[in-house]
């Protein structure tokens, strides 16, 4: 079988990686072609084969009270916080529980549809005025990233909770999913940006690994030592963004050896 050269490939940031929609393949050799078609001749021919519909492992009247669930309308099926797996709860207590934790709290405030429409017109176009004065920092595949996801059609973010249910009384995790918004354009890049600047940070563990390795190696400690483990309650509602800035600005200043020097801090700030 004849074989084309390798192309070779460009820089490759898996985390930015977007689809060039626009481009398409070149043809491989006639007979690498003819090779695919008949393989997928065969692969049509094998799935001919397979009976239409897969059997349930589910008995029938489980099958009706799983879908006599779904339909109705007076309970809300969701997914439990540390993937314990789904929840079912009456939707009338799932929305008052929403309302009183959070929506209805201090953490949160209405806006208006005209309002909430012009301020993500407003965003939308402030981090597009941004791209391209920081451009000439960005390598290639960040600036294809940034290109080919501003066409895309993107949605407005989607708020929902997921039960605590190992907590009791049961408490709920807010949520807001900004998937496919065109706020994760950018906090996507920013999230790899920070991976870079993690190693400057003094308390640091990479995994829970690290964390048992570290304590193996401590000097051999009083039989009165203790070891203690804290939470922050309600965290990223909590975190004001002037502090955050302040924090980031911080690293900046004191880690400039551990920080490239081409590092778009102007457009990450």
């Amino acid at each position: 079988m004849l074989i084309q050269n390798k192309v070779k490939s460009q820089h490759f940031i898996q985390q930015l990686y977007k689809e060039n929609k626009a481009y398409a393949p070149p043809l491989a050799t006639d007979e690498m072609e003819y090779q695919l078609e008949r393989f997928e001749e065969q692969l049509e021919a094998a799935t001919k084969k397979l009976p239409k519909e897969c059997r349930s492992n589910l008995t029938l009247s489980q099958q009706k009270i799983l879908q006599s669930l779904k339909d109705n309308k007076d309970y809300i099926i969701l997914p439990s916080d540390k993937n314990l797996g789904p929840a079912i709860m009456n939707r009338s207590v799932y929305k008052e529980s929403v309302l009183t934790e959070h929506l209805t709290t201090d953490a949160y405030r209405h806006v208006p549809p005209d309002q909430a429409t012009a301020l993500l017109k407003k965003t939308a176009e402030s981090l597009k005025f941004l791209y391209p004065q920081n451009k000439a920092l960005l390598s290639k595949a960040e600036c294809q990233y940034f290109e080919r996801s501003f066409p895309e059609k993107h949605r407005t973010p989607m708020f929902y909770s997921v039960p605590k249910i190992h907590k009791k009384p049961i408490k709920f995790r807010p949520v807001v999913s900004c998937i496919t918004s065109f706020n994760a354009i950018f906090s996507t890049w920013l999230d790899f940006k920070m991976k870079s600047l993690l190693q400057c940070i003094p308390t640091y563990l990479k995994d829970s690994n690290t964390l048992l390795q570290q304590l193996q190696d401590l000097p051999l400690l009083p039989p009165t030592a203790r070891l203690f483990t804290a939470d922050a309650t309600a965290m990223y509602t909590n975190i004001e963004t002037d502090t955050a800035l302040e924090a980031f600005t911080f690293l900046f200043e004191n880690y400039k050896e551990e920080i490239p020097s081409d590092f778009p801090k102007t457009l990450f700030l």
